[in-house]
């Protein structure tokens, strides 16, 4: 059985050294000139967790780094949850997401936000109360949840939501801002499935105010940087233009303006992943949506001009060994995109086809 703070004080077997350790810390901290006592009081505070969580407080008053770095851990922890749900719903779906971090296993991740609620719970009573209303919902991300069963969507919006509240200037928040958007033009297509033409509208619209949110982003302040944090960044700023791209022409079932506008958006994309020094071959999506995008204007509209581009796209993709590779295995021998196979399919582009099988055979082992 798990012991709360209040059982934890309850069992204390030195009601006199907490009235020790408080009158110490106190006068400690009237004059912090001197060191802080932990000779005097460190062995009490391994066994009384409300001495710890009271002195903690006085010696780092104000609190706000130390719980600032707390909720910075919770929100990464959500965002992994959220992640994590995030990767079952799209399997469904069958839609792949290229994650920042590959997702773990559901009940994994679960587990490990729920162990870490109740090291934040103990550092102060709003945490508390933070821990206790975001513990109800973690509860619920195992497969035999109705929430989780019934609306998946909700619970992970609450994740990464409550992800972006906790850390305000957190690392992985423009991740978590395309992870968000992903979600609703998930919840999008589901509504439009259902009939629901109002409710499909109002979701799409919400995704594009997340990516849009990505794409006001000044990308320049991200080049020459190398660190773990711009390369979440980096990455972000990327996927945010690819999944915009795909709402565009979602929304508008394929329009022609609509594949202009994703066209646009993925060129861009495109162009940045070489400006901020991203392998291209970590970046598949942005090439096989271009080639979708073009095979769409071209068998749907009509466009002669589109296929002559995707003939020249196909060209440099095989120009460059490491994209080649990468593209060639994902998107012709493993056929991981089932829009880009159907079209590739299809009599009109059989030489374009004819021309990737080729390629694949000749590069890869």
């Amino acid at each position: 059985m798990k012991e709360t703070p209040g059982q934890a004080d309850a069992a204390s077997p030195d009601p006199a050294g907490c009235s020790l350790v408080r009158r110490l810390v106190q006068q400690w901290s009237e004059n912090r000139d001197r060191p802080f006592p932990y000779l005097e009081i460190g062995d009490h505070l391994t066994h009384c967790l409300s001495c710890l969580v009271w002195s903690t407080g006085i010696a780092h008053q104000p609190a706000d780094e130390y719980l600032s770095a707390l909720s910075l851990r919770l929100s990464d922890l959500l965002t992994y949850l959220g992640e994590s749900l995030l990767a079952v719903i799209s399997g469904a779906q069958e839609t792949r997401i290229r994650f920042a971090c590959q997702p773990a296993e559901l009940t994994a991740a679960r587990g490990m936000a729920l162990r870490f609620l109740g090291r934040y719970e103990s550092f102060s009573d709003a945490a508390k109360a933070d821990a206790e209303r975001i513990r109800g919902m973690v509860a619920h991300a195992d497969s035999g949840s109705p929430l989780v069963a019934l609306e998946p969507y909700e619970l992970v919006r609450y994740f990464f939501l409550t992800a972006l509240a906790l850390s305000t200037a957190g690392d992985k928040n423009l991740s978590v801002l395309v992870y968000l958007g992903i979600t609703e033009n998930y919840q999008a297509m589901s509504e439009r499935r259902a009939g629901h033409g109002a409710a499909a509208r109002d979701h799409f619209n919400e995704a594009r105010a997340c990516f849009r949110r990505v794409l006001d982003v000044d990308p320049r302040q991200y080049k020459g940087t190398a660190s773990r944090t711009a390369e979440f960044d980096k990455s972000a700023l990327v996927t945010a233009r690819v999944n915009l791209a795909g709402t565009e022409v979602q929304q508008d079932s394929y329009s022609k303006a609509a594949l202009s506008r994703s066209i646009e958006l993925l060129q861009e994309a495109r162009r940045l992943v070489f400006e901020l020094g991203l392998p291209p071959a970590d970046n598949t999506a942005i090439f096989s949506n271009l080639l979708i995008s073009y095979l769409r204007l071209y068998l749907d509209h009509g466009d002669p001009a589109a296929y002559e581009e995707a003939r020249r796209l196909a060209r440099e993709i095989t120009a460059v060994p490491d994209l080649a590779r990468a593209f060639l295995t994902e998107c012709v021998r493993e056929q991981a995109d089932p829009e880009l196979a159907e079209l590739l399919a299809r009599p009109e582009a059989k030489d374009l086809a004819g021309y990737l099988n080729q390629q694949a055979s000749a590069i890869l082992p």
